[in-house]
């Protein structure tokens, strides 16, 4: 059963020009460890922060009524073993999808130039 759906649309510009402005504080604040491994081996980096970004925002879409803060670091977006993107959540965004019910995440991200998109589906059994 689906439970949410979440898109968000980034300006890879956007990310790019806070990467610039702020340097390894702003990833070290949005993306974990793993996350910026990836993203900055990229050939256009700030496209893979981006749709990471975008992914993280999606995510946040479906969580949201359930968490009471958002820190960007408990949604991780990791490559699986045939490098397809998947969803890792830790501490209160794991627990608000157990809240929620979600035993399953569908995840699309996507990028080109100018704009990352991310699509995110959550399945489960509602609670």
């Amino acid at each position: 059963m689906i439970i949410g759906h979440g898109v968000d649309l980034v300006r890879v510009e956007r990310i790019a020009g806070l990467h610039r402005r702020f340097g390894s504080r702003f990833l070290q604040r949005i993306y974990t460890g793993e996350e910026r491994d990836y993203c900055l081996k990229q050939p256009i980096p700030a496209e893979s922060l981006a749709s990471r970004y975008a992914a993280k925002e999606a995510v946040y879409k479906i969580l949201h009524r359930e968490l009471e803060f958002l820190c960007w670091q408990e949604i991780e977006v990791v490559t699986d073993r045939t490098g397809a993107p998947d969803l890792r959540l830790n501490r209160g965004a794991r627990r608000a999808a157990e809240k929620l019910g979600i035993t399953c995440w569908q995840i699309s991200l996507s990028h080109e130039r100018k704009f990352a998109l991310a699509s995110i589906i959550a399945e489960g059994r509602r609670r």
